[in-house]
């Protein structure tokens, strides 16, 4: 507005009587007008969703729901770290989240559904991207993983229906995962997703481009103690005691990455995009459970087996959910596909806990640079939904 003013206050010099007349020109009151606009235009674009993100942090803020852990599974399948605050990071939802995989002989993934006593193997979480991974299990002295990356030679490895180009870590920690895993697993490999792999997410339910690393399908995890809750009273009343708390599930059986408090039970079946601090987040889709939830973290040995055995013969595509015990047992009387009414036929036997996000970011990337700060979020953030 100032320049329309500044330029339409001056006037072009006064021609000499009987000078022959330049070409037309477009005056340079109306060039200078439309600069004017476009710029004023622009600004108001960048005000409306720097006001836009204001507000959805603001009512994060506000909200009585909030982040009450924060896990990172640097090892797919194996246990997590706790943290206090997680970088968002576009590869793997929360920085370092299942960047690192085992895989057998053929370069398929090996999880919990296969070798159960990854869940009693502990991953440190590196201090940085070249910080070395450090590994611990029972029975096996620990060991350190150091980044093997530039210039070490690339394998193709199977994580689910999706082939990725990984590193491996190196003969020490093969030989590391097969004493601790057993002879079944003979030929198990450590890899790790370099920063020049590129996995996408089911572009169906995610936004366009976004990417996971060795996660069953989603970068980021959300669960809430209020279904928790409801899940446990019933289980609890299905053994036929009220006081019954042994029976109790905790969360860590579901493996999430952030846990909500303060919302109703169930709640999140309904959010389409949610604010977590100053971050959003798309609902992308509700998670269905295989077996894994049926296998207690702190033993490794799942529900209705004796040990933790690993097997060579049961692949991980085929690890559908263990139907008599818990918490699948209970969840197929009210959280299948067809109970909650999910339109997809090949939901309908499929039980659902916890829901899938994607980071979602509140200010397009030329503001983000300009206007943004790190991309975090952290235990006690507020979440708010937005959709």
């Amino acid at each position: 507005a100032i320049l329309v003013v500044v330029v339409l206050g001056a006037r072009p010099p006064t021609e000499a009587p009987g000078a022959r007349s330049p070409r037309p020109t477009r005056p340079p009151e109306m060039l200078a007008f439309a600069v004017a606009v476009a710029a004023c235009a622009v600004v108001t674009v960048v005000l409306m969703t720097l006001s836009k993100a204001s507000k959805a942090m603001q009512k994060a803020a506000r909200s009585s729901m909030k982040i009450s852990e924060i896990t990172i599974y640097p090892v797919k399948s194996c246990a997590g770290v706790s943290v206090a605050k997680a970088t968002l990071d576009a590869k793997c939802g929360l920085s370092q989240d299942r960047l690192w995989m085992v895989v057998d002989a053929r370069g398929a993934f090996v999880s919990q559904r296969r070798a159960p006593k990854l869940a009693l193997v502990r991953p440190s979480l590196p201090a940085s991207a070249a910080a070395p991974l450090e590994l611990s299990a029972p029975g096996v002295a620990p060991i350190t993983v150091p980044v093997v990356d530039a210039g070490a030679p690339r394998r193709t490895v199977r994580c689910w229906d999706d082939k990725v180009e990984a590193v491996d870590q190196g003969d020490a920690v093969a030989e590391w995962l097969v004493a601790y895993l057993g002879d079944a697993l003979r030929g198990a490999r450590l890899v790790r997703m370099p920063r020049s792999s590129k996995r996408v997410v089911d572009q169906k339910y995610a936004p366009r481009g976004a990417q996971t690393a060795f996660s069953d399908g989603f970068p980021v995890l959300l669960a809430s103690t209020a279904s928790l809750a409801d899940l446990n009273a019933k289980i609890i009343s299905s053994k036929g005691g009220a006081d019954d708390d042994s029976a109790a599930l905790p969360m860590n059986r579901f493996r999430p990455n952030v846990v909500v408090d303060g919302a109703d039970a169930w709640a999140e079946d309904a959010w389409t995009k949610v604010c977590i601090g100053s971050e959003a987040f798309l609902v992308a889709k509700p998670c269905a459970r295989c077996k894994m939830p049926t296998i207690d973290q702190a033993t490794g040995i799942p529900g209705g087996e004796k040990t933790a055995a690993s097997r060579s013969d049961d692949d991980d595509e085929g690890g559908g959910p263990n139907k008599g015990v818990e918490p699948t047992a209970t969840l197929k009387t009210f959280r299948t596909g067809k109970l909650l009414g999910y339109k997809k036929a090949s939901w309908e036997s499929d039980v659902f806990f916890g829901q899938n996000l994607c980071h979602l970011p509140l200010l397009p990337w030329v503001l983000d640079v300009l206007f943004g700060e790190e991309k975090a979020i952290k235990v006690g953030d507020g979440l708010a939904v937005l959709q």
